[in-house]
């Protein structure tokens, strides 16, 4: 042979070789081009847009494929469809066998049967063949994994080795999908969550509401008719031990309706509808007015109330009528809980640069456990212990106390210790916080 016609051969097949990698390079720009126009897609995807759309349409630029689905792996170790084309698809149940563990685990993978799968043979979908050309494309974001699966009808071209490598950058865009979609899956079940529990608070709020009136109407039917008795105004009672009776018929009409008033006030205070209404107050003024009221506590308990003034007027900025109800409930629990003879302290100071001032009330009584320390505020956990449980109260005092000093933006702190004594640390703004709403009275 001539060299010359050697030389045109090799030339030729130099040439040859050179067109079909200028092909394959070709492919391989126009695929990169369209994954990327997928990812920049899924960036600006709106939230009532399905991501997989967009996935569906780069791959069929440059798969062809007859049906779509996205296999999403559950808590009970089987994988639902969640999404698919057709849709028809949607709500079909795998068993999440080897075949699937594999492909979750990381490997693109393709088939051309299913017919020995364990996995397809026991699916329940009758409009899935067995004979299928698959591609399998591992779906992972964080804690969640899932499987996408391209099929061709029957008969038609098998997936190859190209496709494989094809597959295994197109995961990159497909993940991303199923990170939007399980995104927005745990949103929707998140707003569902709360959708519930506000139609859950919604009935309660109606039931206490109602459950009030039906049941403060024959509490003070017998409240104002025990009275009566009691104070023998319609004439003497013939019995003594009856007069005894009716007076704790008296005394239980009024712990009952207290405790449904106190019920009604917390449910109040949660469903925001009792709101704060901020102004400065004189602190020591309010203590002492509050204790004109408890004089009669200080009295029956024999404990007496000391209040140490400080050398100049504290001003707190507070809910006057809040701290009215805290320092009733807190100063009371305090001469409740306390031996006779002994003393509560009640001090304060003011803290200039925190802008607040903090009220310490003080008592040598029976202490809190520190496993109720951790549960007050909570309702109908009271603060004594298994020894004093002959001190009446509904639970409920402490409750509404934190809840108040909460609306208010102030905090509480309690140390104590058992058979020592307790002291409260009540910590109150001197200032108007800059996150108060001063035109409707209410923090934002």
């Amino acid at each position: 042979m001539p060299e010359t016609e050697k030389y045109t051969e090799e030339l030729l097949e130099a040439l040859s070789i050179l067109k079909r990698e200028n092909e394959k390079l070709t492919q391989q720009i126009a695929q990169s081009e369209q994954l990327m126009l997928g990812l920049e897609t899924l960036l600006s995807i709106e939230d009532d847009q399905n991501p997989f759309d967009s996935v569906f349409k780069s791959l069929r630029h440059v798969f062809s494929f007859d049906q779509a689905m996205v296999l999403v792996a559950t808590h009970g170790g089987t994988l639902i469809c969640t999404i698919a084309d057709p849709s028809t698809l949607v709500g079909t149940e795998f068993q999440n066998g080897p075949f699937f563990k594999k492909i979750m685990a990381g490997k693109v993978s393709s088939v051309f049967s299913h017919a020995g799968l364990k996995e397809w043979i026991e699916a329940p979908n009758l409009t899935l063949s067995l004979e299928k050309p698959a591609l399998y494309m591992p779906l992972k974001e964080q804690n969640s994994y899932g499987i996408l699966v391209l099929l061709r009808d029957t008969g038609a071209e098998l997936f190859n080795w190209q496709d494989i490598a094809t597959a295994e950058r197109y995961a990159l865009l497909a993940s991303h999908a199923f990170s939007i979609s399980s995104s927005r899956r745990a949103l929707y079940e998140s707003r569902a969550k709360v959708m519930a529990t506000e139609e859950s608070n919604k009935a309660k709020n109606l039931f206490l509401a109602n459950m009030s009136h039906e049941l403060r109407t024959p509490l003070n039917a017998i409240i104002g008719f025990s009275d009566l008795v009691r104070l023998e105004t319609m004439g003497p009672i013939g019995t003594p031990v009856y007069k005894e009776y009716i007076t704790d018929i008296h005394t239980s009409g009024n712990h009952l309706l207290e405790l449904v008033n106190n019920m009604l006030l917390v449910n109040k205070i949660d469903s925001d509808q009792h709101r704060a209404n901020m102004k400065t107050v004189d602190l020591v003024q309010e203590i002492q007015a509050v204790m004109r009221i408890l004089k009669i506590d200080e009295q029956r308990h024999q404990v007496t109330a000391e209040i140490i003034k400080p050398k100049r007027a504290i001003t707190v900025w507070v809910d006057q009528l809040f701290l009215h109800q805290i320092l009733l409930n807190l100063i009371s629990n305090a001469l409740k809980f306390s031996d006779p003879g002994t003393d509560v302290i009640i001090s304060m100071h003011e803290e200039t640069q925190r802008k607040r001032c903090t009220l310490v009330i003080t008592d040598t009584g029976c202490g809190i456990p520190a496993s109720t320390l951790n549960k007050l505020g909570e309702p109908f956990v009271q603060a004594e212990t298994s020894y004093v449980r002959s001190y009446q109260g509904t639970g409920l005092g402490l409750a509404i106390t934190f809840r108040l000093i909460r609306t208010m933006g102030a905090e509480i702190k309690v140390e104590s210790t058992l058979g020592k004594g307790t002291s409260i640390y009540l910590h109150l703004p001197t200032e108007l916080p800059a996150i108060f709403d001063t035109d409707n009275h209410d923090f934002i």
